[in-house]
């Protein structure tokens, strides 16, 4: 569409893992999950965010193998997953990762005045698009 920048302008991935810094604390990985569970919730949390909120790749297992790759260069000892076991993996404790990040977002938000905030409320920009 003539209107959209053919530029790809995806944040660098030095702003990614500063965002996963902010947003996942590392005591997320101490959440107690069952016994042979490899992936971390940290590192699920990360996939899931370079997967579905920084990908611009078309199907699911494009955006998975995008997602292993940064998680991977970002995140050394992190140990990643296929597409079926990261959706397991987030059906599963998505709701207790989920939680964790809300209320990292609600100690932090605060401190970010200026940066965050319009008339004193925080700012998001949301695109429209619908999803079912």
């Amino acid at each position: 569409m003539s209107h959209q920048d053919s530029t790809d302008r995806r944040t660098s991935f030095s702003n990614l893992e500063a965002v996963f810094e902010f947003l996942l604390p590392a005591e997320l990985d101490d959440s107690r999950r069952h016994g042979n569970a490899t992936i971390g919730c940290r590192t699920l949390a990360a996939m899931a965010l370079v997967c579905w909120g920084w990908s611009s790749r078309r199907t699911l297992s494009q955006k998975m193998t995008e997602a292993s790759e940064v998680v991977a260069s970002l995140m050394p000892d992190a140990q990643t997953a296929s597409r079926q076991g990261v959706c397991q993996a987030l059906r599963r404790c998505g709701q207790q990762i989920q939680n964790v990040i809300w209320e990292r977002l609600q100690q932090e938000l605060p401190r970010l005045k200026g940066y965050w905030t319009t008339a004193g409320r925080p700012t998001f920009a949301i695109d429209g698009t619908k999803f079912t």
